[in-house]
Order: C-alpha cells, then sequence, then structure tokens
C-alpha cells in the first residue's frame, strides 16, 4: 500500500520527541520507507531523531531499535540522493550519514553497495 505524505511546516509538537515514537519507531519508519514519493522534508527530522535518541540502544541487538536501523539507513541514503544537488540539503544528509558512521549504527557502506546493484 502506498501513502502519498503531504508536505506540512514544522509543528509546534514534535511527534518524533514523544514516547510513542520511542515505544514504536518501526511503524513510521515503515511508512516512511514504502513510500515511492519524493520524501518530504520531515523525513530528515525523524531520521535525526533516531539517531540522536536511539544510536546506543540500536547497536543492542536485543532492542527494537536495533531492527529498524536499516530502515533508517535507507531513508537517510534515499534522502541523500534526491536532495544531492541542493547544497544546503544534502549537507544536512550527509552530517546525518557521518552521524550513523561515528555512532557505529547502519552499515552504509552494505547498503550503498546494493543501492548499485
Amino acid at each position: 500500500m502506498l501513502v502519498a505524505f503531504p508536505v506540512y511546516g514544522r509543528i509546534g509538537w514534535d511527534p518524533c520527541e514523544s514516547r510513542a515514537y520511542e515505544r514504536n519507531s518501526w511503524t513510521l519508519l515503515h511508512s516512511l520507507g514504502s513510500s515511492k514519493d519524493f520524501l518530504p522534508d520531515i523525513v530528515w527530522v525523524v531520521c535525526e531523531s533516531f539517531v540522536r535518541r536511539f544510536a546506543k540502544g540500536a547497536r543492542d541487538i536485543s532492542r527494537g531499535w536495533a531492527g529498524d536501523v536499516g530502515d533508517v539507513t535507507r531513508l537517510v541514503l534515499r534522502g541523500y540522493q534526491q536532495h544531492r544537488n541542493q547544497p544546503d540539503q544534502a549537507a544536512k544528509w550527509l552530517d546525518l550519514i557521518d552521524s550513523m558512521s561515528l555512532e557505529n549504527i547502519g552499515n552504509i557502506q552494505a547498503e550503498l553497495e546494493k543501492a548499485g546493484k
């Protein structure tokens, strides 16, 4: 099922800082990853929040976040690919790739190799 994501401005309440996102990030990440549309700006916020909040837990295979890392990695690489010709936007995505590498989550190299095939 494809879901079209409308473009919204920033809202006062950030769902990515909620306890609901902490308990179940998979639903949002999977929905965004399943979309074939151009990724809206909120995807960067979703991915950045995941890396910032859950990096430590994402390295622990016994935690649910470890299962979400693949979705985050694919979204981040897709976001960069879609914005690579927009220097300010591309830089944000590259910074997020760097953060994931520094936090040792996501296998960026493996995902790049898969995307190249």
